[in-house]
């Protein structure tokens, strides 16, 4: 399970993500543009797994589902090759990708969400919740509310 500091009292993380409002990737405090909403999708979801590992099959259904399969692959090679693009350099070196998988090096990644949930299910409030981002509550409670599920779903 990754290893999260609390969002009040958090060192500067080398490598955030954020899911709440627009999902920015930083790496030491610079944010890391990605454009393509698919992208964020697939780091969002990465990061939220249990392990930051995943099928590309199963991505590929998760994120182009209302396509035919082999046209579903190949728009997961492209945003793989996005990816790989801006956040595959010698500083930064969390995604990696094979023929099977894709997957996020959740021990060096900081995520807003994963911060609050674990928060929460320490019985603490999050500093998160009592700031400006208060007003992303709904999706904070979809996105808890769908780790869980994944977390719950990849034990089975």
């Amino acid at each position: 399970m990754m290893e999260i500091q609390p969002i009040g009292h958090m060192s500067e993380a080398r490598i955030s993500l954020t899911t709440l409002g627009q999902v920015t990737l930083r790496v030491e405090g610079a944010p890391i543009a990605i454009a393509n909403r698919k992208s964020q999708a697939l780091l969002a979801y990465l990061a939220t797994t249990l392990n930051g590992r995943e099928s590309r099959e199963r991505i590929a259904g998760l994120l182009w589902s209302e396509f035919e399969e082999e046209k579903a692959r190949a728009s997961l090679r492209q945003t793989v090759a996005d990816l790989r693009r801006v956040v595959v350099a010698p500083e930064v070196s969390f995604f990696a990708a094979d023929r099977l998988t894709i997957s996020l090096d959740a021990a060096s990644l900081e995520v807003d969400c994963l911060a609050i949930l674990r928060d929460l299910e320490r019985g603490e409030i999050s500093g998160l919740l009592l700031s400006e981002n208060l007003k992303f509550w709904p999706q904070i409670t979809a996105i808890t509310t769908m780790t869980l599920w994944v977390r719950g779903a990849n034990t089975l």
